[in-house]
């Protein structure tokens, strides 16, 4: 938890110095408090970071941004697109950035078909979590075969 995007941006983020709720804050900042708008561009700042160094490794042609994520596109786009325009790669080829649209996009898509098989049935992954430890060897690694 050092480091990782969702103490720096994420709902806990925006509440880690002043707790409540994470739509309430962003709902003030929409209404320009300064303490809450100033929390959410510091979140936007962080999560535009991220987007650049993703962009860096995949070259996406578009970026969409869900949920909480997305809100930040709403209050501070110019934080984010700053953060994304220090990729070699964005500057480069220009990046759609949107907000998505889903109301609940949690393990939609591709994700979901991945796991799909796994959520159907807990035992196979009790199982192989069985297998993968019966197969470990003393100092930590797999045994191969």
């Amino acid at each position: 938890m050092r480091g990782c995007l969702e103490i720096s941006a994420d709902g806990r983020a925006l509440t880690a110095e002043a707790p409540g709720d994470p739509a309430g804050l962003l709902g003030r900042a929409f209404g320009g408090e300064p303490p809450a708008a100033a929390r959410a561009a510091a979140a936007a700042e962080h999560l535009g970071r991220a987007l650049a160094i993703l962009t860096n490794l995949f070259d996406p042609e578009r970026v969409v941004l869900s949920g909480l994520l997305g809100q930040y596109l709403s209050i501070a786009p110019r934080r984010i697109h700053a953060e994304l325009s220090v990729s070699v790669v964005a500057r480069a080829r220009s990046r759609v950035v949107i907000a998505g649209s889903l109301a609940n996009p949690v393990l939609i898509g591709a994700a979901q078909q991945a796991f799909t098989r796994l959520l159907a049935r807990p035992r196979l992954a009790a199982k192989f979590a069985q297998v993968r430890m019966a197969d470990r060897v003393p100092g930590g690694g797999f045994a191969a075969g």
